[in-house]
């Protein structure tokens, strides 16, 4: 739902917002907001992913949203440098610090929590598969 609501909020921004030349909008602000736009698609798509194999038990579909988290982190976490870059007012240092720093530690532990739950995937494989060779 969160993923949803964050792509309909980015692409009012986008839709809404005037076009260059119109306003003080630099370049940057809008490759950013484009890159977020694309990745709140890719989250959606992702997250239906990480259910999916979730469910049925696929260790590859875990896996492939663990690197798709940490390819996303890596983009959000140069797409904030650039903005604290471009803007580099007091407030929009320590807020966009700040908000990095919640994200990262909110999808450190996703990965955590998805990691143990395909390990424990791949013991019961293991199990199961030891007791029907027995």
């Amino acid at each position: 739902i969160g993923s949803v609501i964050l792509i309909v909020l980015t692409a009012v921004f986008l839709f809404v917002s005037p076009p260059l030349g119109q306003q003080n909008n630099d370049f940057v602000t809008i490759v950013t907001t484009i890159v977020t736009f694309i990745l709140n698609i890719l989250s959606f798509v992702m997250a239906i992913v990480l259910l999916h194999g979730s469910h049925k038990k696929k260790t590859f579909q875990l896996t492939a949203w663990m690197v798709y988290t940490v390819i996303g982190l890596v983009i959000w976490t140069i797409q904030t440098i650039a903005q604290c870059v471009t803007s580099p007012s007091p407030y929009s240092l320590v807020s966009n610090s700040i908000s990095l720093a919640f994200v990262a530690f909110i999808e450190g532990f996703f990965l955590w929590v998805v990691g143990t739950h395909r390990k424990d995937i791949k013991a019961t494989e293991l199990c199961q598969c030891s007791v029907i060779k027995a």
